[in-house]
């Protein structure tokens, strides 16, 4: 039924980007203001376009310097290889269970990936020791929430993210570092990293001990809900443990 057609390219800067058609089912001669009207369309989509092609490509470069900033740190320390990426699994898993908005799981995509950053400044004799820590260097392992804020600080589009990077290490109780915050008071996606990471911790192999068996470290998130971790996450993650022990 189409009897009248007119293209319009969708063009910026000399670059076709794509082509702007209108249909009539009447034959018919196509009149300058109709012409103009679809150029100035093609004209706006042009610079849409342009624009959400610019953004594609920023997210991209984000991406691959937060890549960068992982395989560094795995580079540091091989035992923590393939840790953040579960890690980021499980979190992921979390949020989707809590339906969390979009937002908040790309900035759980970022803390994931990036939790652990600040262990590059820590000294490869701390990380792979195979002894008991001194106090000193228990001191230096806990310092890598806010060496890793300080590292990246610089990087505004992980600026949201911060906060997880920070707290993951804080317990429901109080008694975690580095601010010793306690219960609702800890950000609702570090309390989901904070069980995610010791949950993938417990169960990889480490230089001063062997991985946990699931049952084991499922049995520590049970005992250690309402003091170490948010106990409604720690029965909702549990509950996704049942349906698949490891991520994808």
């Amino acid at each position: 039924g189409i009897c009248a057609v007119l293209a319009v390219p969708i063009k910026f800067k000399n670059k076709l980007l794509g082509v702007l058609i209108a249909f009539s089912k009447k034959i018919k001669h196509w009149s300058e203001p109709e012409i103009n009207l679809l150029s100035i369309f093609a004209t706006h989509a042009a610079i849409a376009l342009n624009n959400a092609m610019l953004h594609n490509q920023a997210g991209w470069n984000y991406y691959n310097t937060m890549i960068t900033l992982v395989k560094a740190m795995e580079a540091k320390d091989p035992y923590t290889r393939g840790h953040s990426e579960r890690v980021t699994s499980y979190a992921i898993k979390i949020a989707r269970k809590l339906e969390l908005n979009e937002s908040d799981m790309q900035l759980l995509l970022y803390g994931g990936k990036l939790h652990d950053i600040g262990k590059i400044a820590i000294p490869d004799f701390i990380l792979r020791k195979k002894s008991a820590l001194t106090p000193g260097e228990r001191a230096e392992i806990e310092a890598h929430p806010l060496k890793g804020i300080a590292m990246i600080t610089r990087l505004k589009f992980l600026e949201k993210s911060f906060p997880l990077i920070r707290h993951h290490h804080e317990r429901y109780d109080g008694r975690g570092y580095p601010d010793k915050l306690k219960g609702k008071e800890i950000p609702l996606l570090a309390r989901i990293l904070a069980i995610a990471d010791a949950f993938d911790a417990m169960t990889s192999e480490r230089p001063y001990r062997k991985g946990f068996a699931i049952n084991k470290a499922i049995r520590e998130i049970e005992r250690n809900s309402k003091t170490q971790f948010d106990p409604q996450l720690s029965k909702l993650f549990l509950s996704i443990l049942r349906e698949a022990p490891r991520p994808d």
